[in-house]
């Protein structure tokens, strides 16, 4: 088991929990702000295209920019 994370230098099974714990919660919250920009009508469609461009394009940092700016570009 050591030798297979050889590469990636001295790190425990602790570590490599939280790298994948924090992993997982990063890409559920990416796809989370993805699925709520898709089922969601905007005032303008170009809007919408931009969004998913952005969450796209910046994954984290993108998600959480459009929680913050583009969620109040939709149709309630």
């Amino acid at each position: 088991m050591n030798t297979l994370f050889l590469f990636i230098g001295n790190i425990g099974g602790w570590e490599i929990l939280t790298i994948i714990v924090f992993g997982l919660l990063g890409t559920a919250f990416w796809l989370y702000a993805l699925i709520d920009i898709l089922r969601s009508r905007f005032r303008n469609d170009s809007n919408k295209i931009i969004c998913v461009l952005v969450v796209i394009l910046l994954q984290f940092l993108g998600a959480i920019i459009y929680l913050a700016v583009g969620r109040n570009q939709k149709i309630a």
